[in-house]
């Protein structure tokens, strides 16, 4: 598993460096961010870098790994987060159940040209077939204000095994192009496992350029929104034309995804009416348990260590300890009142009042061989809720809440392990 020691370090490094900081919302301001929001969402999804002639090389998991997380899907979705040695972002991989045969789901994604029927605001949607069954796909995305084009080369591989369906290979055919994708489909007997494989490079100049070098880990959750907007369009048709289906009872036989820790951070969301309601994130840490209470029970400090908390005080005695913290972004910031409780293997925050009150942030830690020690950590906050900007944003495509609450969370997990990991190293010498 890659160590985070050296890439935290430079976001770090770059937060204090940089002039790009916060900036309090006003009436009189809100044109300006409102254009902000737009011209940021709008250069997101029209990205294409220019780096490398190649598609980004992407790895995969077998079918018995895929299977094996069943259990898990069935309770939400699941995202494998990778980083680079140099850290960088790199693969994403999205897991998701649809309550659908394996043959429907295929036939949704391999048909582009249908799309425009049920991916939103699609109004453009054309395809080109070539002689080696390779398909092209042009397609353009009305976000009222503005239109984004684009291009996809699908190409269908070969099957695996008798009876599989073929993974899809989904590339851009502009010279230089790396943005890559890759399509499996999964059969199991309650419907099918969807496994969206995948490299979105981020643009090295304009707003997200500016965005992403002021808080490197958002370059993580905008990537992974244009993912999952993929992913959801295609589960979402595949379900609506499956109909009502009586799912099979589940065999709740223990599922796995300790094997995905060890290429990168697994990222476990829930939604409710279409909201994004709990994120879970886990990762493991060389250091000890006992360390890493100490760094997540004073989060007084996180100033010091996470980019994006600008302030961190305690504001009285007594238990619960009472804190107060500033989650910062370009052009917006957060500041809320948290309660702090803690036990033996746990830290617990609540949002007493703020601007994200009610918000929880929890912490669970289980120690593991090697002096390694798993974290899971537990966030649930609404950052529209004093945010004109992430509102804008949220009505010109809804999973950027997902985008904007992993890239925030990432960070912290990010810095809590980097400092714990430093503070344990300290005592080994």
């Amino acid at each position: 598993m890659i160590d985070k020691a050296c890439s935290i370090r430079s976001q770090v490094d770059l937060w204090q460096s940089t002039s790009f900081r916060t900036v309090r919302i006003t009436k009189q301001g809100s044109h300006a961010y409102l254009c902000f929001a737009i011209a940021l969402a709008v250069s997101l999804f029209a990205c294409t870098g220019w780096a490398d002639p190649r598609p980004y090389p992407l790895r995969t998991f077998s079918p018995a790994q895929i299977q094996s997380m069943e259990t898990l899907l069935n309770d939400g979705d699941v995202s494998l987060i990778e980083s680079t040695p140099n850290g960088k972002h790199g693969q994403i991989t999205t897991f998701s159940f649809v309550n659908a045969p394996a043959e429907l789901v295929w036939g949704v994604v391999a048909h582009p040209e249908r799309y425009g029927a049920f991916v939103r605001n699609m109004e453009k949607c054309s395809v080109q077939k070539y002689a080696d069954s390779s398909l092209e796909h042009s397609y353009s995305i009305n976000y009222t204000i503005t239109r984004v084009f684009g291009r996809h080369r699908y190409v269908f591989l070969p099957k695996e095994s008798s009876g599989s369906l073929p993974s899809i290979d989904m590339t851009e055919p502009e010279d230089g192009a790396t943005r890559h994708y890759r399509w499996e489909f999964i059969p199991v007997p309650r419907g099918t496992l969807l496994v969206l494989y995948g490299y979105t490079n981020m643009p090295d100049e304009g707003l997200v350029n500016r965005l992403t070098s002021s808080v490197p880990s958002l370059e993580y959750g905008l990537a992974l929104i244009t993912q999952m907007t993929q992913q959801f369009a295609m589960k979402k048709r595949a379900e609506q034309l499956a109909g009502i289906r009586t799912i099979p009872a589940l065999n709740r036989t223990q599922g796995g995804y300790h094997f995905l820790l060890e290429r990168g951070v697994v990222v476990l969301t829930r939604t409710q009416n279409d909201r994004l309601s709990g994120l879970n994130l886990i990762d493991q840490a060389r250091a000890k348990i006992e360390t890493l209470l100490q760094i997540a029970g004073e989060p007084s400090a996180w100033s010091k260590f996470v980019p994006s908390i600008t302030l961190s005080r305690n504001t009285g005695e007594g238990s619960p300890q009472k804190i107060e913290l500033e989650q910062t972004l370009p052009l917006m910031s957060w500041r809320t009142n948290y309660g702090v409780m803690l036990s033996r293997s746990s830290v617990d925050l609540m949002g007493l009042s703020g601007d994200l009150r009610d918000a929880r942030i929890r912490w669970d830690f289980q120690s593991l061989a090697d002096d390694k020690t798993q974290i899971v950590l537990r966030i649930s906050q609404d950052f529209q809720r004093s945010s004109m900007v992430i509102r804008q944003l949220y009505k010109l495509e809804p999973l950027f809440e997902y985008g904007i609450n992993v890239g925030m969370s990432l960070l912290l997990l990010w810095g809590v392990k980097w400092r714990a990991e430093q503070v344990q190293t300290q005592k080994a010498t």
